[in-house]
Formats: C-alpha cells, sequence, structure tokens
C-alpha cells in the first residue's frame, strides 16, 4: 500500500497544497526591504494601525533618506512579485505572469536572497556600510533561506501546483 505523503489537511478548497508558514516567512523576510520603504509609510497614514507603525517612522525615514539604501528595493522585488503570486494562487487567476511566476517561485527567491548577500557585501568591502549585528543576521539569514529552498520538498510540492484557471 502506497503510503500518502501530505495529509488531507495539507490541501486546500482548490485541491492544491496549501501554501505552509515557512514559505510565507521566507518570502516575507525577503520582501523586508519594500517592507520597510515602501509597505510601513503606507501604513503609517492609517487610522489606528498608523499608531502603532509611527515609533517605528524615524527609523524608516532615516533609512530611505540614506539614497544608497533604495537600491535594495531592487533585491526585494523578486519576493514581491512571489508574494503577489501566493495571494492570487487560486482557479479564477487569469494572469499568465502570476502562473509562470508561481512556477518560478524557488528561482525568484533565490535570485533575492542571493542579491541581498552580493549586495550586503558589495556595501561592506566599499565602505557604503560599516560591519554590524544586523549585516551578519541578514547574511545568515540569507544563507539559511538558500539552504532551505535548496532542500524543501514541500516547498516543490508547493510550488508545482497551481489551481487549472476556471471562469467564474
Amino acid at each position: 500500500m502506497a503510503k500518502l505523503e501530505y495529509s488531507f489537511e495539507d490541501y486546500n478548497t482548490d485541491d492544491v497544497l496549501k501554501i505552509h508558514l515557512n514559505l510565507i516567512l521566507v518570502a516575507a523576510y525577503l520582501a523586508k526591504y519594500f517592507i520597510i520603504i515602501i509597505f510601513l509609510p503606507i501604513l503609517s497614514k492609517i487610522p489606528r494601525v498608523g499608531e502603532a507603525v509611527t515609533l517605528a517612522m524615524p527609523y524608516v525615514t532615516e533609512y530611505v533618506e540614506n539614497y544608497p539604501n533604495l537600491i535594495f528595493l531592487l533585491v526585494s522585488l523578486p519576493a514581491v512579485i512571489v508574494i503577489a503570486a501566493m495571494f492570487r494562487r487560486a482557479p479564477k487567476t487569469k494572469s499568465p505572469f502570476l502562473r509562470k511566476s508561481w512556477a518560478k517561485t524557488r528561482e525568484l527567491l533565490f535570485i533575492s536572497a542571493i542579491a541581498d548577500i552580493i549586495l550586503i557585501t558589495l556595501y561592506l568591502i566599499i565602505g557604503i556600510k560599516t560591519f554590524n549585528e544586523m549585516y551578519l543576521i541578514y547574511l545568515y539569514l540569507d544563507a539559511m533561506v538558500i539552504l532551505y529552498l535548496w532542500k524543501s520538498k514541500r516547498t516543490r510540492d508547493v510550488i508545482a501546483e497551481f489551481p487549472e484557471y476556471k471562469s467564474q
């Protein structure tokens, strides 16, 4: 008798594997620059939510005003594309771009993590940034993300599935 690799709870209503928390956290981590530079300032304008974000805004403003940091938005772009595909991973999604992006999720996340390592290292070498604990943590997490993406069979299986298009 063949052993089932995943339980019935691992599938969503569209009969594809659910996106697991590890993959969501990896994509969110790799989109960190987009979240810091674009998303937090937008959240700060929303009543009630803005109150919680207001404490971080001086640090965000200081980060954004340091123009070499803006290049890090390019590092986050592949992860942002993956997050968009995550939100639209449903049968009603017609967009060939999102469907192809989802099929290339591992590659896009690899690119984002490797580009982050390269850019941080480059900034440290040419002296734009000074080495501190934060960059050590970023480099470590990027390396762990690469290892996770390389080894995780579950991630490969989730990415292999996108619900077939069904018009409403």
